[in-house]
């Protein structure tokens, strides 16, 4: 059997490494910051099936999940004040993106899979942001977005 030992120097490096996000937590905890909240949006073939009405502002986890049978993915901006789904499928893409004050991120799922990541954002309250799914089955077919994959939630 092969033995290691540390320098002094290198054990308390390891210590470092490996009591430091637990040292965060505790302070975190202790001077009253919150965890991000956590918000899963669900996704088949072709629509948003699971998207809360309404979001609690502040720093917040996106993850996706796609129950579809083809690839998605979950685009987030951010609409500018005032802007809705409704004059976004009317302009059409990409000339909707004149609505928007930003590009959140972006998650691509396959199919019957979980984002891997997560998006961060700090939510804006009284704002809304739009999901949508761009891609295309094929070349020449219709955008998912133009098929219904597009959504919206508020902040509050």
């Amino acid at each position: 059997m092969t033995r290691f030992s540390l320098t002094p120097l290198a054990a308390g490096v390891w210590a470092a490494i490996v009591l430091s996000p637990a040292v965060r937590v505790g302070a975190a905890a202790q001077v009253g910051v919150r965890e991000p909240a956590q918000v899963t949006i669900v996704g088949n073939d072709y629509a948003f099936v699971a998207v809360p009405d309404t979001v609690a502002a502040g720093k917040t986890l996106l993850s996706f999940e796609n129950r579809g049978k083809v690839r998605h993915e979950m685009s987030v901006t951010l609409f500018k004040p005032g802007a809705t789904v409704e004059q976004a499928l009317q302009l059409g893409f990409p000339a909707a993106q004149r609505l928007m004050d930003r590009i959140i991120g972006i998650l691509v799922v396959k199919p019957g899979d979980t984002s891997g990541g997560q998006l961060y954002v700090e939510l804006q309250p009284g704002r809304r942001y739009m999901l949508v799914c761009t891609l295309k089955d094929q070349p020449d077919a219709q955008p998912h977005v133009q098929l219904g994959m597009i959504a919206s939630f508020v902040v509050r």
